[in-house]
């Protein structure tokens, strides 16, 4: 750890790391790839074996689920909220949840609701998502 605690750290590092979410929903629903790769560390883990995907590691991972993402779903809308952040110095950890509401190739809709869980590390370039878990959560009707 570096000597930022949890006591010196500021409200700008939270503020960073819910842009940096913020950032990924809209970089994935505009099909920009490589700006959304860039806001991970280049050994993230993302896992989504809980929403019937799979555990996906580094970067060459993370680019064809991003690229897979756009195929299943050509038109994506992700909506982030409820975001808590814990930072402890250069590593912080996340949760929120999000709707993500999607037009398949089909044009068939369907509408998600997903409990993320991240872990972020302060690097030279910045905060980056070290991993995230995917959860799915169950919208009634």
């Amino acid at each position: 750890m570096s000597e930022r605690t949890l006591e010196t750290s500021s409200a700008t590092d939270v503020e960073r790391i819910r842009r940096l979410v913020a950032d990924l929903a809209w970089f994935i629903d505009t099909g920009q790839t490589e700006a959304g790769l860039a806001l991970f560390t280049t050994d993230a883990h993302l896992d989504a074996s809980s929403a019937g995907g799979r555990l996906i590691s580094g970067e060459e991972g993370l680019r064809a689920f991003m690229e897979g993402t756009y195929s299943r779903a050509p038109w994506r809308l992700h909506l982030v909220s409820n975001h808590v952040v814990d930072v402890d110095g250069d590593r912080a950890e996340g949760r929120l949840v999000g709707l993500a509401y999607t037009k398949n190739p089909d044009g068939a809709a369907s509408l998600v609701g997903i409990a993320y869980e991240d872990r972020y590390q302060l690097g030279p370039n910045g905060w980056k998502i070290a991993a995230r878990v995917v959860r799915p959560m169950v919208i009634p009707g």
